[in-house]
């Protein structure tokens, strides 16, 4: 009985990577670049950055029905998964078909940058304002919060931006006297900050904790990448 239960256990413990990456296709993979370990972060190339020379590594499709068993994190976690096993570390968002609707469809470039280039990449996120994302799956109501304690409402399947001039601050509160507040100053080449009032997760990466530091339980720091990635998919509030 114990022999059969430890083979159960390692069993499904091999097979949970396995079942994890396939929620991303791989629809094309450089089999000729040369992979010298896996990867391990995922960040956005921000535009700027020249990367005509850089290798493209792969290429991943991933899609989102916006529940509980598909969505915008699901599909994040997954690029990041099978991009790190690829050997990349990066990524550019190719095209989002289906934006703003129940099915949304991704489809990124992934390369593989040095830390100097990471290192640079990362100083030409200089975007001034905060981001806050609502609930990733449609079924979610809105979410109350206050904003300069004035109240306010967030849709699921939205985002909000708030930019924020030099030394102008904004402060986020939910959950009433017992809940959680963070305040936000603006100062030149400010990193830009993406919150969810839902809870996020996303495998720590290079970009995760960025321009970011609080920790309130309630009001919960999104890695920036996955940020930028949702910003792209999901409807901005007007």
């Amino acid at each position: 009985m114990y022999m059969k239960g430890l083979l159960f256990l390692i069993l499904f413990v091999a097979t949970v990577p396995f079942s994890f990456c396939q929620k991303a296709e791989i629809i094309y993979k450089n089999d000729s670049y040369q992979m010298q370990r896996k990867g391990r972060s995922f960040v956005l190339i921000n535009k700027r950055l020249d990367i005509s020379n850089k290798v493209l590594v792969a290429k991943l499709k991933g899609v989102s029905l916006n529940t509980g068993k598909s969505n915008l994190q699901k599909v994040y976690n997954s690029f990041y998964y099978n991009a790190n096993q690829l050997g990349a570390n990066s990524f550019v968002i190719d095209t989002i078909i289906g934006a703003h609707t129940d099915t949304i469809s991704i489809q990124i470039s992934v390369y593989n940058l040095s830390k100097d280039e990471n290192k640079l990449n990362m100083s030409l996120f200089t975007n001034n304002s905060i981001f806050l994302v609502g609930g990733l799956k449609k079924s979610m109501e809105g979410k109350s919060f206050k904003l300069n304690n004035e109240k306010a409402i967030l849709p699921a399947m939205v985002y909000q931006e708030y930019p924020l001039d030099i030394d102008e601050k904004l402060k986020i509160s939910i959950g009433g006297i017992l809940g959680a507040s963070v305040t936000f100053t603006g100062y030149e080449g400010r990193t830009p900050t993406f919150i969810s009032l839902h809870g996020l997760t996303v495998a720590p990466g290079y970009s995760s904790g960025v321009g970011i530091s609080f920790n309130t339980g309630r009001i919960y720091p999104v890695d920036m990448s996955f940020g930028y990635m949702l910003i792209a998919a999901l409807r901005k509030s007007e």
